[in-house]
């Protein structure tokens, strides 16, 4: 589940936004009726930011038919 709330109403209820996040909820701060920022459980932020960087990385020459063994020589 999502909670949507303007700016002014985070300053007036911080504490509800955090104990909705912590329960697993994601909640977005909008600001004139665009979206400006989300808050989420840290725990769920880390798995997030594991999972991008994961996908970031180069593929590994054992799943890239193209690459070369490097390192190895046949002496």
């Amino acid at each position: 589940m999502t909670l949507t709330i303007s700016r002014t109403d985070l300053a007036r209820r911080t504490r509800d936004a955090i104990e909705h996040a912590q329960r697993g909820e994601t909640v977005f701060i909008e600001s004139y009726g665009a979206e400006q920022a989300a808050i989420v459980d840290a725990r769920d932020y880390r798995l997030l930011r594991a999972v991008a960087v994961f996908q970031s990385r180069p593929l590994a020459p054992a799943t890239d038919p193209t690459a070369t063994p490097q390192g190895l020589s046949e002496q």
